[in-house]
């Protein structure tokens, strides 16, 4: 079963997480050579991807990541001014395999407050 998120990010700002992938027995799985990708889409599926995640990985043999999402990439989404639901995945492509790491909801709230 490929695990549930729920991310929220306000247009005037960024969502920025350390993530750390570990297997049924807690251990890290060894990222080393993986390709990373978050992508955000109107709707789980095919579909126009709205905005990529820049991902880093200071320790890939720990099974960590890092994930930020920028709000200022979704300029184009309409609604402004109140929250809009939007899809989300997390793929990891390594050794020509590629797996989906984890799904859900990116929630975009406006932002009142630069940087907040």
């Amino acid at each position: 079963m490929i695990p549930q998120m729920k991310i929220e990010v306000t247009r005037t700002s960024a969502w920025r997480r350390l993530l750390r992938l570990r297997d049924a027995a807690g251990d890290p799985i060894d990222l080393t050579g993986a390709t990373i990708a978050l992508d955000v889409k109107y709707a789980g599926g095919p579909g126009t991807v709205l905005a990529s995640a820049d991902i880093s990985m200071p320790d890939p043999a720990a099974g960590e990541f890092v994930a930020t999402v920028d709000g200022a990439d979704f300029d184009e989404v309409p609604g402004p001014h109140e929250p809009v639901p939007l899809a989300f995945d997390i793929r990891a492509e390594q050794d020509g395999l590629a797996t989906v790491l984890a799904r859900g909801e990116l929630l975009l709230l406006p932002g009142v407050t630069e940087g907040e």
